[in-house]
């Protein structure tokens, strides 16, 4: 099979989330996607990325050892494989999707991932769509723009810049916009040393592109 390395398509990445959602089914646990592949199920465009970023909830039933041991004995004999990251705190599943391996990233939680408080928020207000649960656009705009304020590299910050633009663009030619008092609400939810700086990013690129 293909590298997981190898870029993910929008096609892959969606069926790889259905294969998730359906490997933890039998655990009662459902699947919560994030990144590009939620981008990707709210708006319908989407592009290549390198994984699939995904949360399984509710969080207290996600016990690892027990997920390693089914998710091991149910993609294995496809190809695939799984493992627990050394830091604990995700677990690395490489899913046989056609012929290649895609890879998940079932992220567990820490401190420098996303807030407690705003994960269950983002988890509440989700929305089903093809059997995972998908944040809300102003969830998923307030990631981004974390993202922008937090990461030091050129590309990083690029990327979710561009990502907040398509997600405001988008719903702009559906002739819809975003909710800016959920967007400052959720943005309020952050550390207060960020508060000024993604209210500033959130703001400049709804003003720019018509929101």
């Amino acid at each position: 099979m293909g590298a997981p390395e190898e870029p993910v398509s929008a096609a892959e990445q969606l069926q790889a989330v259905k294969l998730m959602a359906a490997l933890v089914r039998p655990l009662h646990l459902r699947v919560l996607v994030l990144g590009r592949v939620a981008l990707l199920l709210r708006s319908g465009v989407g592009g290549a990325t390198k994984d699939v970023d995904a949360h399984l909830f509710p969080a207290e039933r996600a016990d690892q050892a027990e997920l390693l041991e089914i998710l091991t004995a149910t993609i294995e004999p496809g190809g695939g494989r799984a493992r627990i990251e050394p830091d604990g705190r995700s677990i690395s599943v490489h899913l046989p999707v056609q012929d290649r391996l895609v890879l998940v990233e079932i992220v567990m939680g820490g401190e420098d991932w996303i807030q407690q408080d705003v994960l269950e928020d983002a988890v509440r207000t989700a929305e089903e769509i093809d059997g995972v649960m998908v944040p809300s656009l102003e969830h998923l705009y307030v990631m981004k723009a974390e993202v922008f304020v937090d990461r030091r590299d050129a590309h990083s910050v690029n990327k979710a810049r561009q990502d907040m633009v398509r997600i405001t663009t988008d719903l702009r030619d559906d002739g819809a916009m975003l909710d800016m008092r959920e967007v400052r609400r959720l943005v309020l939810m952050r550390p207060k040393r960020k508060h000024d700086r993604m209210l500033d990013i959130c703001a400049s690129v709804a003003t720019a592109t018509g929101d």
